[in-house]
């Protein structure tokens, strides 16, 4: 007896067949970054040569954000809230900073690149290639490609690398959705 044929049973598709489509990435963007408008976690890591120069970790929550900045042995904290800024070292008191905070989200720099270069399909992810002008992430010269790594919608990733003095400089920064809730809220003192 002959084995059944796809026809008669469904049809199965080989691996040379087989096609993947890929979301439109601005359409994906917009909704992950819309997945983080209440508030968010992240991790930073900037390398520059392959040697970790710093690291901050953080949360941002309805336009107010804490934050720790490490860098060699030295640790920053930073309060982001209410319309001023803070910063304090370890076992210290919080000291005001000068000049206006932002009150929008850090994430909003990554809402309107210039174009997209290129997506692709990365197991379970999806990795979208995006060009910014230096100046969205707060840097100076040519225009940047940033790797946006996407899981099932949620945007898990965005790194770039740049010269900076003849340096190689890597930025890699980790995003979740909000564990702790809590309202971020100006020092008391």
């Amino acid at each position: 007896m002959p084995e059944p044929t796809g026809a008669d049973h469904g049809t199965v598709a080989s691996p040379a067949s087989t096609t993947t489509t890929l979301p439109d990435p601005a359409a994906l963007l917009a909704t992950a970054l819309d997945q983080y408008a209440g508030g968010y976690e992240f991790d930073a890591t900037v390398t520059v040569n392959g040697e970790e120069a710093s690291a901050v970790a953080g949360r941002w929550v309805d336009g107010a954000s804490e934050l720790t900045v490490t860098s060699g042995d030295g640790k920053v904290d930073y309060l982001i809230a209410g319309g001023g800024q803070w910063a304090r070292l370890p076992d210290g008191e919080w000291e005001a900073l000068e000049g206006a905070p932002t009150a929008t989200s850090p994430l909003l720099a990554l809402a309107e690149p210039s174009s997209f270069d290129r997506t692709e399909p990365a197991g379970d992810a999806i990795v979208v290639y995006a060009i910014y002008p230096a100046a969205a992430l707060g840097l100076q010269g040519e225009p940047i490609e940033v790797r946006l790594i996407f899981t099932e919608g949620i945007l898990v990733e965005a790194g770039y690398e740049t010269l900076i003095e003849e340096n190689t400089a890597v930025t890699v920064t980790a995003f979740r959705p909000v564990g702790d809730t809590t309202p971020i809220s100006a020092p008391t003192t």
